[in-house]
């Protein structure tokens, strides 16, 4: 006992120092918006969208000319043409080339337009699986927030508790020496004080786990303790959710739903992309060159004037064979399409289903908040007369105890429904407007 109590006042003392010299308080928006700064995920998603616009502009720039430039230097030996008047020698000789070209594709069966529109819906899924990275960052913060309120409530009642019953050792005691109370109800209120001791220690690694779980979802770093703020209590509601009105409108604002209807849209282009392979292509090249020989007792700059040439061209190619490449990637491109449709339906499915858990979650909790709001204040009442029916000798100490648990667990299951409450009230807006952020 007296070690456990020594053990019990050496953790308080450590507690309090660290809360003096580093605690923070923090609320939820605080945290989230910490969140999205450091947590690696987030950064993930954000950078995965930064390339998909790369890839966006690489398509666009696709329907541009391309310029080349460049030069050969040779050094021959043996039959060589001369470049002047194209007869041929048998000295050795150096010639060096220059050259730009640029090639346009007039034609290649609308592959690069669908290629361009297919990025653009990527983009755009991108960009949906960004938010819904960080509605679901947003929502683990939220959670991990108010669970480490909940355990810290817990914590408070049990240290309530052990104060309660360290006052009602001290009463005790002082009516033990009158003769009004006995050495059996002395034993008994000690016993309830280890007890608490020991549920009061286990509250507080409660409170450190909860604590730990927040600070991994921020990706908290800093030696600054964290101190959440409690939410305001959630006052007497009769309002119920609907499965239905609420999953309308998750399938028009939810970012999951809108990101695999975008990589629908996406696998639709790329069977276009894939037919046109079949098409015929027409491309148009246009160059300049010119070269220089050392057979030549010309300057340099003037064999390259003299000896410049500019074209311009135009090719055809019709894909006859081509080992059936072409029409087995149309099957592929086909199949794709099939599985990211039967993707989309799986996610309304699954959206549909989370939406009537959470619906079930928040008119369950619903409940409890009310019932336990009234639950409190009866044991509140109940336990000033206990108290007032103890004091006057009427009420012996198992009572008293067994109206301090009433009241005890009153309290936690107050905090706990009401917090809980505020979880499923915040996953009800997120479904409904599609931004975690606005529900918090």
């Amino acid at each position: 006992m007296q070690n456990l109590r020594y053990l019990l006042t050496v953790l308080t003392i450590i507690g309090l120092n660290q809360w003096s010299t580093a605690q923070k308080t923090w609320s939820l928006s605080d945290c989230v918006n910490y969140a999205q700064e450091h947590n690696i995920s987030m950064q993930v998603s954000e950078n995965n969208r930064r390339i998909q616009e790369h890839r966006v502009t690489q398509a666009k720039g696709d329907f541009l000319p391309n310029l080349y430039a460049g030069s050969n230097a040779s050094y021959n030996m043996g039959r060589s043409a001369n470049p002047d008047n194209n007869s041929y020698f048998f000295d050795d000789n150096y010639q060096n080339s220059l050259y730009a070209q640029s090639t346009l594709a007039i034609f290649n069966g609308l592959k690069k337009q669908n290629t361009l529109r297919a990025q653009k819906y990527a983009l755009k899924a991108g960009i949906s699986s960004e938010q819904n990275t960080r509605n679901e960052l947003i929502l683990e913060v939220a959670d991990c927030y108010y669970k480490l309120i909940i355990s810290i409530d817990k914590e408070n009642a049990a240290q309530e508790q052990l104060s309660l019953s360290e006052q009602q050792l001290q009463r005790i005691e002082k009516f033990l020496e009158i003769g009004k109370a006995s050495e059996v109800e002395r034993i008994e209120i000690k016993s309830q004080l280890s007890n608490d001791e020991y549920n009061l220690i286990i509250a507080e690694n409660e409170v450190t786990f909860a604590r730990s779980n927040l600070y991994r979802v921020m990706n908290y770093k800093n030696t600054d303790s964290i101190s959440p703020i409690k939410p305001p209590f959630i006052p007497l509601q009769t309002e119920v959710a609907m499965v239905d009105s609420v999953y309308t409108l998750a399938a028009n604002n939810l970012p999951r739903i809108k990101e695999e209807e975008a990589r629908l849209a996406v696998a639709k282009y790329q069977v276009s992309t894939a037919r046109g392979d079949f098409m015929p292509s027409i491309n148009m090249q246009a160059g300049i060159q010119s070269v220089y020989t050392d057979i030549n007792d010309d300057p340099y700059k003037t064999q390259l004037k003299n000896n410049n040439n500019q074209y311009i061209s135009a090719s055809l190619s019709i894909p006859i064979f081509t080992r059936l490449n072409n029409r087995s990637e149309i099957k592929i491109a086909k199949i794709n399409k099939s599985n990211q449709q039967l993707q989309v339906e799986q996610t309304l499915q699954m959206v549909y289903r989370d939406i009537e858990q959470v619906c079930i979650n928040y008119n369950a909790a619903l409940r409890l908040v009310n019932a336990a709001q009234e639950k409190l204040s009866y044991a509140s009442i109940a336990y000033q007369e206990m108290e007032k029916k103890f004091e006057l000798g009427l009420a012996n100490t198992t009572e008293l105890f067994a109206s301090q648990m009433r009241l005890l667990n009153a309290k936690n299951e107050f905090s706990q429904a009401n917090a809980d409450l505020a979880i499923q009230g915040m996953w009800l807006s997120y479904f409904a407007t599609g931004d975690a952020l606005l529900s918090i």
